[in-house]
């Protein structure tokens, strides 16, 4: 997902439910970037640190035309399986350049795109990510008459237009068609958000190969969990919770200050791929209150914060700026599958981690939630983060 899918945010993820497989943000190809380098904290998952992670990394790109993707892809040399080429978002700016779910406004033009970047990077070397049309979905057919003969290593369908956005209900009958069309797996994607929801969408599609997950993951952080059997029901005390939160706003804030410095992992002055080394991101922490609280206390004496106080978590977390702000991104949606006490507005509102931490404490103890916290999806809130200008 676009600005989300960042490399602490998939650290977190792995800590907390664990998935096989993730993608990356998008990287906008242009004539002029990235060059002859990957951004550095981009996909290191793929090279130095791929055996560091206990899930595979798929690097996506956004491209114009298919020279400046093939670029891209052979950066990636043989690190990869394959490259996700994004054909789905529907942000504004990348459409507007012609990029993203743009492509799908010419079928000819993106066949002829995908086509030639399958053939020069190779078969099986080219994933390819999309909506069902772009104005409308009986498009559909006709885009993927198009690719269902191409050496494609799979096919991710969102099902919604580039004018849907994100509202009303996938269309997962377009995937079924298409799985029973393509020699090449067909992945699905839209309105998983948990168990139930995807044993439904595996009856409306019984043909794919696989499922993504994009806003459920970030409603439910804990959902592959729940998806893959292991768990029903997720239940956190309410230290977890918050030592968790800590440990995102943490893996943030220790990669801004990183990047600050250096774009090279291995110079960075506080060893992030050291720190990796020592196996910490093989095993999920997943509702595990002393592990958490492990991830928690090594992450201050990293960034050289004040002592963890295990009476009082949330002391000496004077963290502000980009990684407060995404902290308070992602409890924005997670609070949806928690109790309907921790929707308090005025949360979005602190000033630091600290104030947020202690307020989620606050809330969580006057319910006397101090464990039995159950995370479960509130179809109450679905309009909420139907908007278009969600992350692809």
């Amino acid at each position: 997902m676009e600005g989300v899918t960042t490399l602490p945010m998939r650290l977190w993820m792995a800590l907390t439910s664990a998935p096989e497989t993730m993608g990356t943000p998008f990287l906008r190809v242009t004539p002029t970037f990235p060059g002859a380098l990957l951004p550095g904290m981009f996909a290191p998952e793929c090279a130095e640190f791929k055996l560091l992670v206990s899930y595979r990394l798929i690097p996506q790109i956004m491209a114009v035309d298919a020279e400046q993707a093939k670029f891209a892809v052979d950066t990636f040399s043989m690190d990869v399986p394959f490259v996700e080429l994004n054909c789905g978002c529907p942000s504004p700016t990348p459409v507007g350049k012609g990029a993203g779910s743009s492509l799908l406004q010419n079928p000819e033009y993106f066949f002829s795109t995908v086509s030639s970047l399958a053939s020069s990077v190779g078969p099986g070397r080219l994933a390819i990510k999309m909506r069902t049309g772009f104005y409308d979905e009986r498009e559909f057919p006709n885009l993927l008459s198009g690719l269902s003969s191409l050496p494609l290593a799979r096919l991710t369908i969102h099902g919604r237009t580039r004018v849907d956005g994100y509202t009303g209900k996938a269309r997962w009958n377009w995937m079924s068609m298409a799985a029973t069309q393509c020699s090449f797996p067909v992945i699905g994607s839209g309105d998983v958000v948990d168990a139930a929801s995807l044993q439904q969408k595996r009856l409306e599609a019984p043909e794919i190969s696989g499922v993504i997950v994009g806003r459920g993951a970030l409603r439910n952080p804990w959902i592959f969990q729940e998806l893959t059997g292991l768990s029903r029901n997720i239940e956190l005390s309410l230290n977890t919770l918050c030592h968790a939160l800590i440990v995102h706003c943490l893996l943030h804030e220790w990669t801004r200050r990183e990047t600050e410095t250096t774009s090279n992992i291995f110079d960075m002055p506080s060893g992030i791929a050291r720190f990796m080394e020592s196996g910490r991101f093989l095993k999920a922490a997943i509702n595990d209150e002393s592990r958490w609280m492990y991830h928690h206390q090594k992450l201050r004496q990293v960034l050289r914060l004040q002592t963890l106080d295990e009476r009082h978590p949330y002391l000496g977390l004077d963290i502000k700026g980009p990684a407060l702000g995404r902290t308070k991104m992602l409890w924005n949606y997670l609070k949806s599958s928690l109790p309907d006490a921790f929707s308090e507005p005025l949360l979005l509102r602190s000033a630091d981690l600290e104030q947020l931490i202690s307020g989620i404490l606050a809330i969580g103890q006057a319910q006397g939630l101090g464990r039995g916290i159950f995370l479960n999806h509130n179809p109450r809130w679905d309009r909420i983060y139907s908007g278009r200008a969600a992350n692809p």
